[in-house]
This record gives structure tokens, sequence and C-alpha cells, in this order.
């Protein structure tokens, strides 16, 4: 924290507004929006591993399902930044 709050040193207060706004964006994102899509990936993994990396139909369709989910947040970012 002592690194960030020297960051920001002479920076103006607008600025620093905007950047808190945006680390909090970002903290959101992470938290609602990749971290879902990421959690059912590791799970599926987890379930595949513990099942000698043998899988069904139903287990690969999940496992896209949560892949497409994680390329569609993906692209929101990348929409949003330009």
């Amino acid at each position: 924290m002592q690194n960030y709050n020297k960051a920001l040193e002479g920076i103006p207060v607008r600025m620093e507004q905007e950047f808190k706004y945006a680390l909090k964006a970002i903290a959101y994102i992470h938290s609602h929006h990749f971290r879902a899509p990421v959690t059912n990936i590791m799970g599926l993994m987890n379930i595949f591993k513990a099942n000698g990396y043998r899988t069904t139909k139903a287990g690969l369709l999940m496992m896209q399902r949560a892949v497409n989910e994680l390329e569609v947040q993906m692209n929101n970012i990348e929409e949003h930044m330009s």
C-alpha cells in the first residue's frame, strides 16, 4: 500500500480519482465476470483428472460453455477498451 500511495504523489486529484475508479472497475470485472468461468473450468478439470482424464460428451459441453463464457467476457473488455 505504501508503494501505491507513493505512486499517487503529485498526481492531480481528478486523475487519482479516475485511477481509483479504474482499479475498482477491474476488481469488479475480475470477481464477477472472469472468476465464474475460470472456477467452472478448474472444477471440470479436477473431475476429468479424477476420472483419469476420461470424460463424457456432457463434460466436454460444460467445458465448452465455460470457455465460451470466458471468451465473451474477454471480448467485452476489448470492446470497452477501444
